[in-house]
C-alpha cells in the first residue's frame, strides 16, 4: 500500500541520511587528523633542526663546535682527502683570558670569547672554517692554504686585541697562533698535526708578540 511505500521511503531516507552524516563525520575527522599529523611532523622536523644545530654549533660563539670542526679536518686528512690539494690548520689561544675570568668574572670572559670569535672570523679567507676548539682556544681549517697563506692569516689574527674592563681594571686580550701547512699528496696523521699546531701555538704564546709560529707538517717518524 501507499503507507508501506511511504514508510519504506522514509526508512531509506533515514539510512541514506545516517550514511551521509557518518561519511561527513569521517571525512571531517580525517581532515583533522591530517592537520594534526602535519603539525606534529613540522614540530618534529623543527626539533630535529634544533638538535642538529646544537650538535654542530657552539652555543656561546655561534661557531662550529669541537666535534664539527674536527670532522672538517678529518675529511681533509683522511683517505677521502688524500691526493687532493694542500690544506692547513691554525690553533689560536687567547692571551690573558684567564685573567679576565678570574678578575672580571665569567660574564666578561664570555664577552671576550664572543668578540674575539667575530674578530678572528673577519681575518679568514673565503672558504676557511673556524671552530671553537675548547675553552679559549679556536681551531681553523684552511683548505688549499700554503705556508704563505698560513702566515698571512695568522699575522692578521695575532694583530687583534679586545679590551675588557670593570671596576677600574682594564685587561687587553690578544691571540697567539700556531699554524701547520700540509702539502698536497700528503696523508697526515690528524693527532700529530694537531699536536704540532699546539706546540707551535704555545711557543708563540711564550715568545710574546707577534705571537705567531708556523711550520710545515712533520710526520711523527721524521
Amino acid at each position: 500500500t501507499w503507507f508501506q511505500v511511504l514508510m519504506a521511503a522514509l526508512a531509506l531516507a533515514v539510512i541514506v541520511g545516517v550514511y551521509r552524516w557518518r561519511t561527513y563525520l569521517l571525512r571531517r575527522r580525517t581532515r583533522e587528523l591530517t592537520v594534526e599529523v602535519d603539525k606534529r611532523t613540522a614540530e618534529l622536523q623543527d626539533a630535529n633542526r634544533r638538535l642538529t644545530h646544537l650538535a654542530t654549533y657552539d652555543p656561546l660563539t655561534g661557531l662550529l663546535n669541537r666535534r664539527a670542526i674536527m670532522e672538517r679536518l678529518e675529511e681533509a686528512a683522511g683517505p677521502a682527502g688524500r691526493g687532493n690539494r694542500q690544506f692547513a690548520a691554525i690553533l689560536v689561544d687567547l692571551n690573558k683570558f684567564k685573567a679576565v675570568n678570574d678578575t672580571l668574572g665569567h660574564t666578561a670572559g664570555d664577552d671576550v670569547l664572543r668578540e674575539m670569535a667575530g674578530k678572528i672570523q673577519g681575518c679568514l679567507r673565503q672558504g676557511d672554517v673556524l671552530g671553537r676548539y675548547g675553552g679559549d682556544e679556536f681551531l681553523i681549517f684552511l683548505p688549499g692554504a700554503d705556508a704563505g697563506a698560513v702566515d698571512a692569516v695568522a699575522s692578521r689574527i695575532a694583530a687583534l686585541s679586545y679590551t675588557a674592563s670593570g671596576d677600574g681594571t682594564v685587561i687587553t686580550v690578544t691571540a697567539a697562533c700556531g699554524g701547520v701547512a700540509v702539502p698536497g699528496m700528503c696523508a697526515p696523521i690528524l693527532s700529530a698535526l694537531l699536536a704540532q699546531a699546539d706546540a707551535l701555538m704555545y711557543t708563540a704564546k711564550k715568545a710574546g708578540p707577534p705571537g705567531i709560529a708556523t711550520a710545515a707538517y712533520q710526520p711523527p717518524d721524521s
